[in-house]
């Protein structure tokens, strides 16, 4: 490793720089890929750094669906979208709680993203374009009639997003170093520039820019109990490793503002077994009836002692609070079998018949309903009187108590199941001060010069309620954003 020199203000430069590049890339899910694939693109020698041993991080385990508005798909639909009506939807769920300029440029350029990564080689089937929750609720509709902006990438996760830009970045022989973290940004002692960082391993010179695309913070521990101690003791359902703010303390360690840190990107409520295969490699995770799209795939959910305490079929955004209302923010899915007969796969990645989930103890099975109850210490004759008096009005096709119109299917056809849901948060949405060119702001409002952030690392994107797919299309927008104007920066000398 390269010796250093001391200089004023104890800031230190290399006297040898280990590897000189354009730009750094800290991290490689969707927003430093897209960074480094535009910057590439525009001339730049370009590097990631990635702390994980494989790239995606949270990209490579999500849904792939990407919120755009005016898109070839919509249109070739026949459906009149724009920019406009997709700002209105944003500001009305963000409830005055995010940057209206992260907005605007988000719903500017979504569509702009779709077609770019179409031309990486990413597959949107137009059958998939979908409503993804919150924009067919009154107060949103009314405001801004709902549209199907949720484009799904072929495979249905993100490794439809991540292979296709992993190749675009290997055909690109852009250089990527895993297992690599950057510990420090290093910072021209004179003008104040960030000129390099410093990893665990060397010194690198970063002719043009830095930029941060390491994701948020919800496997730091510290920062989650002292931004969201509410939420101290929920399970952050994320990439196993790294998610732990990386990019966020390097960057107020050179005096970078944060905004919107108290917020959540996304709580919603889950199984509680989730099963880690093996030690770096990603969490399997299998989804009850509650939330597939299919249908007769019935189920209600209560609390310990067996009462239903809302409509199992809201939108996963609005349940997750409904669940930390709950004693324990805990409860069970109870579901038949008719639910696994009529959607074999309605247990997104589970085994067949739930075979392995029962043995590893995950699901809860037995022949009645009184048995069941006993199993998961319930009084029977409250969960039977429950599910009966559900099922005898979903025969008539109604929902007196929580108004539920989605799968109102009795639910008699034994064996029973059951699954204990606990609440998880997803994504952090607070993380570093940007402005329109994706530059770190400072407390004091100024530019740091020449670095960059993106994706989650940087806050302001979403505020109150967070919409599904809105994660992914900040990651491309503000990723290609940065990328695109480090790449315009001067070499410094």
């Amino acid at each position: 490793m390269a010796t250093v020199r001391k200089l004023k203000e104890n800031t230190v430069l290399p006297e040898r720089w280990d590897l000189e590049v354009d730009i750094v890339v800290a991290g490689y899910g969707a927003t430093g890929a897209a960074a480094a694939i535009e910057a590439h693109d525009r001339g730049a020698e370009v590097l990631i750094l990635e702390k994980m041993p494989k790239p995606g991080g949270n990209t490579l385990i999500s849904g792939g669906i990407i919120l755009a508005a005016g898109t070839s798909f919509q249109k070739a639909r026949g459906i009149d979208d724009s920019a406009d009506a997709f700002l209105t939807y944003l500001k009305a769920t963000a409830e005055g709680q995010a940057d209206e300029e992260r907005l605007r440029s988000n719903a500017e350029k979504s569509a702009e993203s779709i077609e770019w990564l179409m031309n990486l080689g990413v597959k949107f089937p137009p059958e998939l374009l979908m409503f993804t929750g919150l924009e067919r609720l009154p107060q949103y509709d009314s405001l801004t009639p709902a549209k199907p902006r949720g484009h799904i990438v072929q495979e249905g996760t993100g490794e439809g997003l991540m292979n296709p830009l992993g190749k675009a970045i290997d055909q690109r022989r852009i250089r990527v170093m895993l297992e690599n973290p950057v510990r420090e940004l290093i910072r021209h002692p004179a003008t104040r520039e960030v000129v390099g960082v410093k990893t665990d391993k060397e010194y690198i010179r970063a002719g043009r820019a830095v930029i941060l695309a390491t994701g948020g913070f919800s496997r730091n521990e510290e920062m989650v109990r002292n931004y969201l101690p509410a939420y101290v003791g929920s399970l952050p359902m994320c990439a196993l490793m790294g998610i732990d703010g990386d990019g966020i303390r390097v960057a107020q360690a050179l005096g970078a503002d944060l905004v919107n840190m108290g917020l959540l990107n996304l709580l919603v409520g889950v199984p509680g077994g989730l099963i880690t295969v093996k030690p770096g490699k990603q969490v399997r995770l299998i989804y009850a009836p509650r939330i597939t799209i299919m249908k007769e795939a019935p189920c209600v959910l209560v609390t310990k002692k067996g009462r239903r305490f809302v409509d199992e079929y809201m939108h996963y955004e609005l349940l997750g609070p409904k669940m930390r209302e709950v004693e324990d923010q805990a409860c069970w899915c109870i579901f038949d079998q008719n639910a696994l007969r009529n959607c074999p796969t309605v247990l997104h990645m589970a085994s067949a018949g739930l075979k392995d989930e029962i043995e590893q103890g995950m699901v809860k099975k037995a022949s009645t309903l009184a048995e069941l109850a006993k199993q998961i210490g319930m009084d029977p004759d409250t969960l039977q009187d429950t599910v009966f008096t559900f099922s005898e009005n979903a025969g008539k096709c109604i929902d007196p108590e929580f108004g539920r119109t989605l799968h109102l299917v009795p639910i008699k056809s034994g064996p029973f199941y059951a699954m204990q849901y606990k609440t998880v948060f997803v994504l952090t949405a607070g993380g570093l001060k940007i402005n329109s060119r994706c530059r770190v702001i400072d407390v004091f409002g100024k530019e740091i010069p020449r670095l960059y952030a993106g994706g989650e690392t940087a806050g302001g994107s979403t505020g109150k309620l967070y919409t599904s797919g809105t994660a992914l299309m900040n990651c491309f927008v503000t990723g290609r954003i940065a990328g695109q104007n480090a790449a315009q920066e001067k070499a410094w000398v």
